[in-house]
């Protein structure tokens, strides 16, 4: 079993620079999805299992061999006392996140498709490294398709739930729980997911 931790970091020095640059990269890729995938067919479902591994590759591409390859290990968090799902059990984990979003996709709200996304995907813990960090891109990009277009703003739903990194995770934290106790409570972080909107929205008008 690995243990993850945010303190493994190969080639240090070199670390900062390359994180940007595949931020930038990241953002660009997701932001271009997102305007094709509305222009063509608005409120389209972008979440699929590629698009997800993408989204992880550009997150570690050159800091990680393992970028966006599911991971075939298991895994847990340091500091966190929760068994994450058995590697063999990943894929099939993915392919039911998929296909609940797609079965939900005319019916639940855009913050509560966002919100399922980013947990769902930390819950599943596909990768070896990146989790947040996709997660919150695929859950920007459902919310983003839900309403059938880029939204607009400076400072974007992902930016706020990075700046807000404590509440962030308690709300994860807290679905996860209520999760184990049979009743997933995704509502801290639908919350929070409707905070950052507003101010997103609320960056348009200050421009």
């Amino acid at each position: 079993m690995i243990t993850l931790s945010a303190e493994y970091v190969p080639h240090a020095r070199w670390i900062p620079e390359v994180e940007e640059r595949n931020d930038r990269m990241r953002k660009m890729f997701l932001d271009q999805n997102i305007l094709i995938a509305c222009s063509f067919n608005p409120a389209v479902n972008l979440t699929t299992v590629p698009f997800i591994r993408t989204l992880n590759y550009l997150t570690l591409l050159n800091l990680k061999e393992q970028a966006g390859m599911v991971r075939d290990v298991d895994v847990s968090i340091r500091g966190y006392n929760r068994e994450l799902p058995s590697w063999w059990t990943v894929k099939d984990q993915l392919l039911d996140m998929v296909q609940t979003a797609g079965k939900n996709w005319n019916i639940w709200q855009p913050d509560e498709m966002a919100a399922y996304l980013m947990w769902r995907l930390v819950w599943i813990h596909p990768f070896e490294d990146g989790n947040d960090r996709t997660s919150r891109d695929l859950g920007y990009a459902g919310l983003c398709c839900k309403f059938g277009r880029f939204l607009p703003g400076s400072r974007t739903v992902v930016d706020y739930l990075q700046h807000h990194r404590a509440a962030y995770f308690s709300a994860l934290r807290h679905a996860d729980q209520t999760h184990d106790q049979g009743q997933t409570d995704i509502w801290p972080l639908r919350n929070m997911i409707r905070q950052g909107l507003r101010e997103q929205l609320d960056t348009t008008l200050h421009i």
